[in-house]
């Protein structure tokens, strides 16, 4: 099961380290890009702690709607649209009013976001875009069994791995 607690401290947590690595993101896109994407994602996690920590989402859903938003009107590139998508799909997905959700609605808020993300991205795995990485996290929390924890932490091996 994951709560609106577990959420807002992963959340919380993500976005610190989203911040931490800024600079190296810069870097990364320089090499191939306008090396801006680090300014983006930091802009990105700003609005995520700022969200979290007004506490003034009423469920699960409504804060992932409200991040989904954020997320599309931070100006920098496709990030914010992308992860927008992301987490449009997942808020799509999540029961109406919902402070927790099951492992199974955990995997339907998941599949969703899939879903809507290959919807506007036409990227595959090899592709070397943020698909690599993303479509096998997504997959394998869409199977992991166990609580919140093992379902990140498989994510987080399969993203890891991608």
């Amino acid at each position: 099961m994951l709560t609106l607690e577990m959420l807002e401290k992963m959340l919380l947590a993500a976005a610190v380290e989203l911040e931490e690595k800024s600079k190296m993101l810069c870097e990364l896109d320089s090499v191939a890009g306008d090396g801006d994407h680090g300014v983006t994602i930091a802009r990105m996690a700003e609005s995520m702690k700022n969200k979290v920590e007004a506490h003034d989402s009423a469920n699960i859903k409504d804060l992932l709607d409200d991040l989904s938003m954020a997320f599309m009107n931070s100006n920098g590139g496709s990030a914010g649209p992308l992860w927008g998508t992301v987490f449009g799909g997942l808020a799509d997905a999540a029961p109406e009013d919902a402070k927790e959700v099951s492992l199974e609605e955990l995997h339907a808020m998941l599949a969703q976001a899939k879903e809507d993300f290959k919807d506007i991205s036409k990227a595959k795995i090899g592709d070397k875009t943020m698909v690599d990485a993303l479509y096998p996290a997504l997959e394998a929390g869409m199977t992991a069994e166990g609580d919140a924890k093992a379902v990140f932490a498989a994510m987080g091996k399969a993203a890891a791995e991608g």
